[in-house]
């Protein structure tokens, strides 16, 4: 028996406590293999290609300070000899006419309706990118925009770059 102030605790107890305690604390962990993964890293010999390059579309004629979309369907053929993170930005310095410009491209299998993913472009979210497996895709773009008003004919061109890791 163990005396702890005023209480009397039996040294079975005390034994009981402080085995689970060092028993808990202390654990020993021993290497006995591992897994070791070798790799090798080559520049790339193919770039992705963009068909037609550069993909030229047309909003027409727009009236001051309207709001329209268009739809393009598909536009051009996106090819990769290997999978890559491919990065969409649109070129906001190019917007300037426009209060608001949104696009969004949707990539499909080439040559099939299998929706791959897509990307959304904007003023406010410039820059996009969406990860894909070597192969063909077809590129969908569609856009929204509100024009703003002008007291003279203006006209421009809208910029997207894709780039790649490469």
């Amino acid at each position: 028996m163990v005396r702890i102030g005023k209480k009397v605790i039996p040294t079975w107890i005390l034994a009981l406590i402080l085995g689970a305690i060092i028993g808990s604390v202390v654990t020993a962990t021993i290497i006995f293999s591992q897994f070791k993964i070798g790799y090798e890293i080559q520049p790339a010999t193919e770039s992705p290609t963009l068909s037609p390059n550069p993909v030229m579309l047309d909003l027409g004629t727009i009236p001051s300070g309207s709001t329209g979309s268009k739809d393009f369907g598909n536009t051009s053929r996106l090819s990769l000899p290997a999978g890559y993170e491919i990065t969409f930005e649109l070129d906001t310095t190019t917007t300037d006419d426009f209060s608001s410009f949104t696009v969004h491209i949707y990539i499909y299998e080439g040559g099939t309706t299998t929706y791959k993913g897509g990307v959304y472009l904007s003023k406010s979210f410039s820059s996009d990118y969406y990860t894909l497996d070597a192969g063909d895709y077809d590129l969908h773009v569609e856009i929204d925009y509100t024009a703003k008003s002008v007291t003279s004919t203006t006209s421009g061109e809208v910029a997207i770059k894709l780039l790649w890791p490469g």
